[in-house]
């Protein structure tokens, strides 16, 4: 997610998120756990729309929203026996469904005034997304919108006022330690896969430009999510999680 996006508003509110990407690499992007395949080369072009609520518990501010991945996936890659191979997706990923709450700062907004006054200083929150298999997917191939598995996060943003908050000067830094837990495909191109835990963590200093525009410094850092492919593991990294030959079923004649 962008940065500020676990900003608290008024309580009772409701938001169309819209975020479109244009993405290339030896990964999948609507793969949450960044499977690497060797020697492949990946091109999509994304859209995660969704519907964000917001409300109350307890004085504390929470959200519930879904959010949708949709778009085109293609790509070349080479297969264990050498011979390139073109496959492409295109539809609805897996919706995945998102609960926050927040458990250290302000009380919730219930009004204009209470609004009005919100500062964040200091803000710990409580993150959960559940993911739901029901995307695109076909098991004769290994590139896919849908995932084939039930998988989630267990997460805390945090948001650190840093100066006056004050629309047109407000800056913030904000982190957010994450971890990713995946289910086994059970028939990934008739194969089973599994996925260690993927521990996350997401930095980005934000800074209005002016009372309507701003901007942020991004970085992200990802370690774990090895693959195992029948028993066959890949390898993990800082960046790169794990690293596996793209699997392709064949029929001999």
């Amino acid at each position: 997610m962008p940065g500020r996006f676990y900003w608290k508003t008024l309580s009772d509110s409701s938001a169309v998120p819209l975020i479109v990407q244009s993405i290339s690499g030896n990964t999948n992007p609507f793969d949450p756990s960044s499977l690497v395949s060797a020697g492949a080369e990946f091109d999509a072009t994304m859209a995660l729309g969704g519907y964000a609520q917001t409300f109350s518990v307890m004085d504390r501010a929470a959200m519930a929203a879904i959010i949708l991945p949709m778009g085109r996936l293609s790509g070349e890659a080479r297969t264990r026996t050498g011979t390139s191979v073109n496959q492409s997706s295109s539809g609805f990923g897996d919706p995945l469904l998102e609960f926050n709450i927040n458990l250290i700062g302000p009380k919730a907004q219930q009004n204009i005034p209470d609004a009005l006054r919100y500062e964040p200083g200091f803000s710990f929150d409580l993150l959960a997304d559940l993911a739901l298999p029901i995307g695109e997917y076909d098991n004769n191939q290994a590139l896919n919108l849908g995932q084939n598995r039930w998988y989630g996060r267990i997460g805390a943003p945090m948001i650190m006022q840093l100066g006056s908050w004050v629309p047109g000067r407000r800056t913030t830094l904000e982190l957010l330690p994450a971890v990713w837990m995946f289910g086994e495909n059970d028939d990934y191109v008739g194969q089973k896969l599994k996925t260690d835990p993927l521990y996350q963590l997401d930095a980005h200093l934000t800074r209005d430009f002016t009372d309507r525009i701003w901007g942020a410094i991004d970085g992200s850092l990802y370690k774990g999510g090895q693959a195992t492919i029948n028993g066959v593991e890949g390898r993990s990294g800082m960046t790169s999680h794990s690293a596996l030959p793209l699997v392709t079923r064949s029929t001999t004649i």
